[in-house]
């Protein structure tokens, strides 16, 4: 039987809807303590509502961080792997002849900045939802405030 990982502290965690968060660390009862971009509020889940949103990023390098990218990326090379400059690293070299060496430098260049644009795009919307899910959290804290005298 497999055990299921756990967040610790300093760790990138990312959910199924592209909300980054990092592990500030863990409470006195085990649950994690979380921060998402945009946010300077620390927020805490149960470790099983946790677990059920989030699983564990080890690429995630920071808010910034876009995992469609490294996905484009490496659908572009299954799909291309003849003129893909990450075929050497991600699916294996492809023999290349000499002639193809311009036809490969102009598809490269025209690949690389689509995906640069895509990437900007990404970007732009992965924002716009951190920023729309810290305006629900700010509603979420709002209305769990004890207004009793």
């Amino acid at each position: 039987m497999s055990k299921t990982k756990t967040p610790n502290a300093g760790e990138w965690w990312v959910s199924d809807r592209g909300v980054i968060a990092y592990v500030v660390g863990l409470g006195l009862n085990g649950d994690p303590a979380w921060q998402q971009q945009g946010s300077r509020q620390i927020l805490t889940d149960q470790m099983k509502f946790f677990l059920a949103c989030f699983h564990h990023e080890p690429r995630c390098t920071g808010f910034d961080w876009l995992p469609v990218a490294d996905a484009l990326a490496r659908e572009f090379c299954a799909e291309n792997p003849k003129y893909c400059v990450m075929c050497g690293v991600v699916f294996g070299a492809v023999p290349v002849q000499p002639d193809e060496v311009s036809d490969m430098a102009a598809i490269i260049t025209e690949h690389t900045t689509q995906l640069r644009e895509l990437t900007q795009r990404i970007g732009d919307l992965v924002q716009q939802v951190n920023e729309r899910d810290a305006v629900i959290e700010g509603i979420r804290t709002a209305l769990h405030v004890d207004y009793s005298v």
